[in-house]
């Protein structure tokens, strides 16, 4: 590698490096989270082979979920059979952070990557973390996806579409939101609920037609897992302040519509 090129990469990681610290200063650093060193080693070993669903269960909230390719499963044994029916799952080795966002001293988002023996990254991750009295760290929710670089920016149609979902909520008009800005299979997970399509989704978000209701999102992080899929992390404002994940996933009309909907 080139003089020049070298300097390049570093100045990008020193970079990344100070919009990570900006991006959490004046937020609660939750002690001894996330897929660090111990943690991160038990946790692979368990996905690979060695350990049964009960050593699972001290990964993951007892009613903590994991999403991949449109499906959201819980339970320990469900989510260690689908954990090793990943075609990446035998060459795992090792996970790498990338991001984290806190939302107070007990659940923040971290992003990442899964990697091979070679160090390659072979799944990308979301995981809403969560501290549990009696348990320590748990998973709340992961979402994983085959990971494939890309170098294009995020589209304007992300843009666009989170437009779109703060002007229909505004408007009170969780029918038309569902409708315009959500898959047919979207789900929305939240505090261990799940609703499932459009229809449950529309539910749900009956609060937004309440007499004087306001929203506004604001981006925090995004990154793309694979070439038909986006995750954002960010904030939102309404009568409090928290933080959500959108999953996008482009649709066969090329259009981009949230396929999972998940907010602390």
């Amino acid at each position: 590698m080139s003089h020049l090129a070298t300097h390049y990469w570093t100045l990008l990681i020193l970079l990344a490096s100070l919009g990570h610290a900006c991006q959490n200063a004046g937020q609660p650093v939750p002690e001894g989270a996330g897929v660090v060193g111990e943690e991160a080693d038990v946790f692979l070993s368990v996905v690979l082979g060695m350990g049964d669903s009960a050593l699972l269960a001290e990964h993951y909230w007892s009613r903590g979920a994991l999403y991949q390719a449109g499906e959201l499963v819980q339970g320990p044994a469900n989510m260690l059979d689908h954990w090793r029916s990943l075609p990446q799952v035998g060459a795992l080795r090792e996970y790498r952070s990338l991001g984290k966002t806190y939302h107070d001293s007990t659940h923040y988002y971290e992003w990442g990557h899964y990697l091979d023996t070679a160090g390659i990254p072979r799944l990308a991750s979301l995981i809403a973390w969560q501290l549990r009295v009696a348990g320590g760290w748990r998973r709340d929710l992961e979402i994983l996806h085959p990971y494939q670089a890309q170098s294009r920016a995020i589209p304007a149609a992300i843009d666009r579409a989170r437009g779109d979902w703060v002007r229909y909520s505004n408007a009170q008009d969780p029918t038309t939101l569902i409708e315009r800005v959500y898959a047919s299979d979207a789900v929305y997970f939240n505090d261990g609920r799940v609703d499932r399509g459009r229809s449950a989704i529309t539910q749900r978000y009956q609060y937004m037609t309440r007499p004087g209701w306001t929203i506004q999102l604001y981006p925090r992080h995004l990154a793309w897992l694979g070439a038909d899929a986006i995750v954002e992390v960010g904030q939102y404002q309404s009568s409090g302040i928290g933080h959500y994940v959108l999953f996008w996933q482009q649709q066969a009309d090329g259009t981009w519509q949230a396929r999972l909907d998940h907010n602390f």
